[in-house]
C-alpha cells in the first residue's frame, strides 16, 4: 500500500496503530491531529483513510468526518475510508456508494483494516 492517512483526534501515535494494524506494510503513513490538516493534504491521494473520531471536537466550523469522506469521494475515489466512532457501537455499516466502513473501535474493524493493507501489499509485490 502506498499512502495511509490516519486522522486521530485523540492524539494516538504511530506506535499505537502499529500494535493494531501492519503499518510496516505501508509505504507512507501520515498522521493528522485535526480535520483541516487532513483535508488540506488529500492531494497526496491516500489509498486508505482512518478517521478516529473518539474525542473529535463538536463545535460548529470544525472539519467533520463527513467532510473528510466527501473530499475523499471527490479527490481520492479509490481510497477506502474507515470511520471509527463511539456513535456506531458495534454496528458496522458499509456505505453502498463508496468503500466506507463505519464502526466503533473493535477487533472486527481492525481485522478488516489489516486485510485491506495486506491485500494491497500482496498485489504490489506480485
Amino acid at each position: 500500500m502506498n499512502t495511509l492517512f490516519i486522522l486521530s483526534y485523540n492524539n494516538l501515535d504511530a506506535n499505537f496503530w502499529q500494535q493494531h494494524i501492519p503499518l510496516d506494510e505501508v509505504d507512507k503513513v501520515c498522521i493528522f491531529r485535526n480535520g483541516s490538516t487532513c483535508l488540506n493534504n488529500h492531494k497526496l491521494k491516500p489509498d486508505m483513510i482512518i478517521i478516529d473520531e473518539y474525542f473529535a471536537p463538536k463545535d460548529s466550523g470544525s472539519v467533520t468526518a463527513k467532510d473528510i469522506k466527501d473530499a475523499a469521494l471527490q479527490e481520492c475515489p479509490d481510497a477506502v475510508v474507515f470511520n471509527l466512532s463511539p456513535e456506531f457501537c458495534n454496528n458496522a455499516v458499509r456505505d453502498v456508494f463508496h468503500p466506507h466502513l463505519q464502526s466503533n473501535f473493535n477487533g472486527t474493524i481492525l481485522s478488516v483494516m489489516t486485510e485491506h493493507i495486506l491485500e494491497k501489499a500482496y498485489k504490489a509485490a506480485s
